[in-house]
This record gives C-alpha cells, structure tokens and sequence, in this order.
C-alpha cells in the first residue's frame, strides 16, 4: 500500500501541481507542491534533481500567489543546491539560474536579474548552440530586458511562444516573464520527470 509520504505519491503531487500551475490553479497546486516539496526535501535532500525541480515549481506557485519573497529565498536555494550538486556551468543551473532571473526581472529587479540571465545564457548556448528552445527562451527574456530599459518601463512584456519568429505583437501585460520560463517545462528533462 502505498501512503501519502511514499516517494510515488511526492513525485505524482510534484507532477500534478506543476500541471495545475500550467493551467493557472495556482491554490490547488500550491498545497500539492508544498507537500511534495517538504516530503521530498526530508526524503532525498536538496540536492537530489528531484527535490530541485518540485522546489522550483513551488517557488513559482509561491511568486504567483503574491509570496515574492519566500518564492525569491526559495529559488535562490534550489539554485545553491543545483550548484553544488551539478556544477555551476551544467545545464541545469542554468535553468534555475534563468528562473530565479524571470522572478527577479517580475519583480522588478532587472540590474540582479541581468547578470543571472548572462550566465545562463552563456552556459546554455555553450551546451546546446543556438537553435535550442531554452538558448531562444533565454535569449527572449534578455531583449525583452533590453528593450525594457530602451523604453523605460517598469515591467518586460514578451512575445508569446507560439508567434515566436512571426512578427507577432507584445504579449499583453498580463502575461508575465515568469509564466514564459516555465511553459513546456515537462520537455527539459529528457524523460520528461520532475
């Protein structure tokens, strides 16, 4: 039998609440990724990807639902934890480089969040090259950032993923940066598990 701290059950609460997150249910997955954040945090420790990955879903529910800093210290750990897992330059913390740099670039913290999105750039086009989705993505937020400072406005606004290359609009401001870094997310990893 199978309770509710056992390891399938924290990966099938990780994997709903980060599919709940995409749907906008930020409440629902909110209580599913804490559990599943804490139980596996005890059971795998920090640096475990695992862990890793529900962390960062549960940071970007803490960031939606209004808890900026808690999702700021939260995505700054698993970055840490990443690191010192993996390595500094390893694709992966780059990834969570580029999270904490959306959540930062939200809040308005474009001059933290720059240096962030260098490094991830940098670590990822040097893995995978240019034509890779997360290079574009990365890239994407970075002129997003630049025109943001061109224009003077207080929050990047970007091209949505599915008029990418198309000559499309702004994306309007409801749509944010944080929300275009986790899209698809399931797809980074090659088996696609959190």
């Amino acid at each position: 039998r199978v309770g509710p701290e056992h390891p399938e059950s924290l990966a099938l609460e990780s994997e709903m609440g980060a599919a709940l997150l995409g749907l906008g249910q930020v409440e629902e997955a909110l209580v599913l990724l804490q559990h599943a954040a804490n139980g596996r945090r005890s059971q795998l420790g920090i640096t475990h990807d695992r862990t890793r990955h529900t962390l960062s879903h549960y940071a970007r529910a803490l960031h939606l639902r209004g808890l900026h800093d808690e999702a700021e210290r939260l995505a700054r750990e698993v970055l840490v934890a990443s690191e010192d897992a993996v390595g500094g330059s390893h694709p992966e913390s780059a990834l969570f480089r580029y999270r904490l740099a959306a959540l930062l670039v939200e809040r308005g913290q474009v001059d933290l969040a720059r240096p962030l999105l260098e490094a991830a750039h940098a670590d990822t086009h040097r893995r995978y090259g240019d034509a890779h989705p997360r290079v574009v993505e990365i890239a994407r937020l970075r002129a997003t950032v630049a025109q943001r400072d061109d224009e003077g406005s207080d929050r990047p606004r970007l091209v949505p993923n599915a008029a990418r290359g198309r000559g499309a609009s702004i994306r309007p401001p409801e749509r944010t940066a944080i929300a275009t870094v986790y899209r698809g997310d399931t797809t980074s990893r090659p088996n696609g598990t959190r």
